[in-house]
């Protein structure tokens, strides 16, 4: 092979391996200002909305009857985070598939 050859499989795998970076390092930087500008709305939020008088009282009110809320006293196992992450890993590499 000349060096011609070579030096232009060089250059294109440069350009893969530059343009390829690139586009991971552009999509890190766009989530992670996302994720910027998510927590400074919810700290300007949160700042505004605490008042002394509310801080002590619940949001809401819990009835005895209703029967939507939510149980947050018991913690997962781990068994069942496994599993939640064997539902969530296919659709997360679909969509990764065709976003790219």
């Amino acid at each position: 092979m000349s060096w011609r050859y070579k030096a232009g499989l060089f250059l294109i795998a440069a350009v893969v391996i530059i343009s390829v970076t690139s586009e991971e390092v552009s999509q890190l930087l766009h989530l992670f200002s996302g994720f910027l500008i998510e927590a400074a709305e919810l700290g300007i939020e949160s700042a505004n909305d605490l008042s002394p008088q509310v801080e002590g009282r619940p949001l809401i009110r819990r009835r005895k009857d209703d029967f939507n809320v939510l149980k947050h006293d018991k913690a997962l196992t781990r068994r069942e985070i496994a599993t939640y992450g064997f539902y969530i890993a296919p659709i997360w590499f679909v969509t990764e598939v065709i976003a790219n």
